[in-house]
Order: structure tokens, then sequence, then C-alpha cells
């Protein structure tokens, strides 16, 4: 008996067939592309990613006829407006659309907007799909008037594979039309902002059973119709799912082009304000009770790219021939210790969880004896600090921190893993798989139907631990000299 993952994102979607104990049997994904009709606006069109959708299972078909059940992940916040004869009525605006910059301080006049963190968990940000209704009702008026459903991707893929509504609290959230405190939506603030609530899916648990594949629906894309499909969730929810991270005080460590945290809290153990003055949101998480912290840097892997790639020319002529890839190379040959140097690794000048920020990115410390290994080695550190900066602030909002689990290309990097586990002072693992989210979801199918007892159960099987790197250095001199040139240079662009 197996599982089927469905993933749909923001760049593309992908099915997996996943098996009872985790491995993922086989996978299709399908890209698809933004729509841009003005500056400034980005757009996904339904109608494409259902078809993407579409395409993907049928790939999968043939390895799914032992499927039981099926979950699905999407990107939160865009909408999915529906007529009468339910065809979209218009393309759903993604969290990069920056149509709406004057809607949030519009709200900011109809509630207090730390009020509304309080209740909703989120910041009065427009990329929160309340922003985008009201974007539409004043310039789309007609989308609006006309729409017989208000969907989410979630519940909109779940309604075109079974006929039926529901959606769940972690993709509800993502509205600021959902309270956080009692687990449903807010009828206070659809009354303030006027917003129809009877036209928005149900809010059920994740995890829960929703029905069987449409029979036409099954035949076509050559799937048993006797799978059922279940309410999914947010797909940073899905992805610390299959990490085995699912209780207070866990954090998986997404290490990609940006570095994404997500903290399992208990909501009464934190200090709201300070998360609120950072912007922080707090979203339900899929065991009931329980919330996620998504913390995180944007200058991350890129970092590491934009160096190696400069020096791609001096990795290849020092170890020609050997079958390593260009990181490979830099790992191998960096420096044991960089000797003062420190880098500063804000390459992106967006930046999250402090937006006043305009330090730059640089290297401070280089002398005559200054090599490419050093200064690898100092990228490397600084990522780190960094990386230790954003959890103290969780920290200092009282929440836990008792295990890190890490995925993406970062993970994969010995040197990188065992240097960030010596900065932060906690051991990291990483995962088997690189497909967490898949794997998540597979086992949000086996609890939804009785396979295990619990989520977390459910989450410690699919979940498989491949290393485990102990801190084996101390770094507290050097993160707080780090901590110092970052103010100092902090202060120093901001009168600059």
């Amino acid at each position: 008996m197996a599982y089927i993952g469905l993933d749909v994102g923001t760049s593309g979607c992908k099915a997996s067939v996943v098996s009872p104990d985790g491995a993922v049997l086989f996978s299709k994904s399908k890209e698809y592309r933004f729509e841009l009709p003005q500056p400034g606006w980005v757009e996904l069109n339904p109608q494409i990613v259902w078809q993407a959708v579409r395409e993907v299972l049928a790939a999968v078909a043939p390895s799914a006829k032992d499927v039981r059940a099926m979950a699905v992940s999407t990107l939160g916040e865009a909408m999915v407006f529906l007529d009468a004869q339910e065809k979209p009525l218009c393309n759903g605006i993604v969290y990069l659309d920056d149509r709406c910059p004057d809607i949030p301080a519009w709200i900011a006049q109809k509630t207090d907007p730390y009020a509304l963190y309080l209740q909703t968990g989120l910041s009065n940000n427009q990329m929160f799909s309340l922003c985008r209704y009201l974007w539409l009702r004043k310039n789309r008026p007609d989308v609006v008037e006309r729409a017989k459903y208000v969907f989410l991707f979630e519940d909109y893929i779940q309604y075109l594979l079974t006929g039926e509504r529901a959606v769940d609290p972690s993709m509800a959230s993502r509205t600021m039309l959902f309270d956080i405190r009692t687990g449903n939506w807010a009828d206070n603030l659809f009354s303030l902002f006027d917003v129809p609530m009877e036209k928005f899916s149900p809010v059920v648990p994740a995890g829960t059973v929703l029905g069987r594949l449409r029979r036409e629906l099954a035949q076509e894309l050559g799937l048993p119709q006797s799978i059922q499909v279940v309410v999914g969730c947010h797909d940073q929810i899905a992805a610390n799912l299959g990490s085995g991270i699912t209780r207070p005080g866990e954090m998986l460590a997404g290490e990609g082009s940006t570095e994404s945290f997500n903290l399992i809290i208990d909501h009464a153990s934190v200090e709201q304000r300070d998360l609120y003055a950072r912007e922080i949101c707090i979203e339900p998480f899929a065991v009931p009770g329980r919330f996620m912290l998504p913390l995180g840097q944007l200058s991350h892997g890129s970092c590491i790219r934009w160096f190696v790639q400069q020096h791609s020319h001096e990795y290849e002529a020092r170890l020609p021939g050997e079958d390593l890839s260009l990181y490979q190379k830099a790992d191998k040959l960096c420096a044991q210790n960089s000797h003062g140097l420190y880098f500063i690794p804000y390459l992106s000048k967006v930046l999250i969880m402090d937006a006043s920020n305009r330090a730059p990115a640089c290297f401070l410390g280089i002398d005559a004896s200054t090599t490419v290994d050093r200064m690898y080695r100092a990228v490397l550190e600084g990522l780190s600090f960094e990386a230790r900066n954003v959890l103290d602030i969780a920290r200092d909002a009282g929440a836990n921190l008792s295990r890190i689990v890490a995925t993406g290309g970062g993970s994969r990097s010995d040197l990188f893993m065992q240097l960030k586990s010596d900065v932060i002072g906690l051991p990291v693992e990483t995962l088997a798989a690189t497909d967490g989210g898949s794997v998540g979801l597979a086992a949000l199918c086996a609890y939804a139907l009785g396979d295990v007892p619990d989520l977390d159960s459910a989450a410690r099987k699919f979940s498989k631990i491949s290393r485990r790197f102990e801190p084996s250095r101390n770094y507290d001199a050097q993160f707080a000299a780090y901590r110092k040139i970052l103010s100092t240079l902090k202060a120093l662009y901001r009168e600059l």
C-alpha cells in the first residue's frame, strides 16, 4: 500500500508515490510560469496549475495502483475566485506581487495592527489574502460580485479532485481572516471588512478525510477511484512533517538559496510583542495547539554560489580532473581557520526581520596573508553567525530550541553542517531524503487513515535521518565580535 503526496508550488507541481516506510517510489514534476501583466504584478493562472496537476497525476498513475490516499500541499495567500459555472474569474495574485501597498494603511485605520496580529498571527502586509481581496473589490468589482466560491490554492485543488470544500488552518491563516486563538474563521474580521464568509471553505484539521476522487477524473487520469483525498496543508508545514519536526522546540532549517527556519512553538510560551516588532508570523501547525514560526534570511546559499562561482577558475586549476563539483572543491580546500576575517552576508538588499538594515555585504580583516580558502571559511562562518542571530531572536521572544534538522542543497555539505553546529551550539541532523514535502504529505495520509496513532508518530516513522553533527568547537568569542562589527556597520550605514 502507498500514498500520493501532491505539492503545488509557485513555479511548478510534483506528485510522488510514497511507500508506507517513507520511501519515494516514483515522482513526476511539471513547471509553469508566472503571468506578469503589468510591472510589479505577479500572477498564477489557476487553469494552467490545474492542467499541470492532472499531468503529473496521470504520469504517476501506473505506479499508483496500490495507493490508498492522497494529500495536497500548496503555496499560500493566493486566491482563486470561481463563478457560477465554476470557472476562474481571474488569476491568483501571489506573494511577490506589489500592486496594493496602500491597502495596509487603510486596514490600519479600521483596526489596531497589533490587535490584528494577536488575532491572526500576521503583520499588516499587502502579501496576505485580505489585502488582495480588498484591492480586487476596488479595482475589479466584477470578480468579487460574480464569485460563487473564494478558494486558496489548497482547497481549490482539493475541490477539483473531490467536489468537496475544506481548507486547513495553516492555509486559512494566510488570509488575515483567520483567528489563531479559536482555530476558525474570524467572524468579526469578515464583518469589519464586509467580506462574505459563506464563500470561503469550511476550516477542518489537516489530515481530515475529505472524500474520494471524482469518478470521471479517476478514469481520466488512470488512478484508482477508491483513493481517499486527505485535507493537506501549507507547503512549509508539509516539509516539517516530512523532516520529523513536529514538537515544540524542534526546527527545520531549509538550506537553499535562502535559509528558512520553521520553528515549532507552544503559542503561550512566546512574547508576541517581540515577534510582532520583527513581523514574524505565527502559523497554526498540523498538530492542534501547536504553531510554527517561519524565520529566516534571504542571502544564504546565494552567498556561497556567488563566492564559489567568482573563484571557479582557481578551484578548477588547483583540483583538475577530480570528479567533484565546484562546491565540493571549495569545501575540500577550505581553510581550518579564518584568522580574524569576517564576512557580512547581505548580498540581497531585500531583508526580512530587520527592514531598517542598510549594511552591505563585505569582508573585514583582509591582510596580505588572506587567501581564497580563508575567505571561503569566513563566508560559511558569516552565514552561520547570521543563523545564530535569527535563532537568538526567537529565544529572546521565549521560544525554546532543542532540535535542528537541516534539508536542502546546503545540508549536503558536511563541512558547513559541522560549522553550523559549532556556531549554534546544538547538534544538527540531516535527512536521507531530499523530498521532505512529499514524505510529509504521505505521513499525513497515514495518520488520516489510522495507519499510525498520531502525527508525531507518523512524522518520525516517515522521516529518515542520515547524519548527526555534534558541536566540537566554541565560537562564542567570534560570534560576540561579529555582533559588534555588525552593530557598528548598521549604525554607520544608517548615518550614511
